[in-house]
């Protein structure tokens, strides 16, 4: 994500982003009187990518009413965000027992797949799975995760669920044809990219990943975005 890379001198890009969280901040300053408004404002932020400004609010937000679990989520989202693993490691921690725990065991799941342990990842992503056993991009995560680590078999579940459930998904279009190609169905791979109109690149990283996959190698890290793990992650 754009919003990790430190720039100097300031580029355009990053004096619009300057910008965007000044206005953010003008807007925080206007009427935010309840938690849950300010929660929602955080929300916002991290919908727009002001990582780093959200991070400056929770720490408003937390002074003003506490530390609740979604003041946490949020935090450990940000601290993801931002490349902070070991602080986002130990948000996520704090969520075990309380209601937003499959939240914080999706984010344990992360980032261990960022660090490429995908057994780790596995463990964590069944976790969130079953306190959220309808959600289409957890299922995806968990499915990829499940292909890197090598439980081809039992992939195939989550990835058919994810898509079913979420058909415009990119991310779960991807990883089911990942799935496909590993299992030697290329004509349904490529039915499937078909469909949904896949581009030459992603075509290319789904093919050059399950060959690479098939040979006991390994693909290029994902990137450990809220979208979560994908193939298509390592087009960026």
């Amino acid at each position: 994500s754009g919003a990790t890379k430190d720039q100097s001198p300031l580029s355009a890009d990053a004096e619009q982003r300057m910008s965007a969280e000044s206005a953010a901040d003008t807007k925080a300053g206007a009427s935010v009187d309840t938690q849950a408004t300010y929660l929602k404002l955080v929300e916002q932020m991290q919908k727009e990518d002001l990582w780093f400004a959200s991070l400056a609010h929770i720490d408003a937000l937390e002074r003003r009413w506490g530390v609740p679990p979604e003041s946490t989520r949020v935090r450990a989202e940000a601290l993801h965000q931002t490349g902070q693993a070991a602080a986002a490691e130990a948000s996520y921690k704090r969520l075990m027992g309380t209601p937003l725990e499959g939240a914080g065991y999706r984010g344990l799941g992360l980032l261990a797949g960022a660090r490429g342990n995908y057994p780790e990842a596995v463990q964590f992503l069944r976790q969130a799975q079953h306190q959220a056993p309808t959600d289409a991009l957890l299922l995806s995560d968990l499915g990829y995760a499940q292909l890197r680590a090598g439980s081809i078999d039992e992939a195939r579940l989550p990835l058919m669920q994810a898509l079913q459930l979420r058909p415009d998904s990119a991310q779960a279009q991807a990883n089911l044809a990942l799935y496909l190609e590993l299992t030697n169905q290329q004509e349904q791979a490529a039915a499937l990219m078909d469909a949904n109109r896949m581009s030459p690149a992603a075509r290319l990283a789904i093919k050059e990943a399950s060959q690479q996959l098939r040979r006991g190698g390994t693909v290029a890290p994902t990137s450990p975005l809220a979208a979560g793990m994908t193939v298509r992650d390592e087009l960026a």
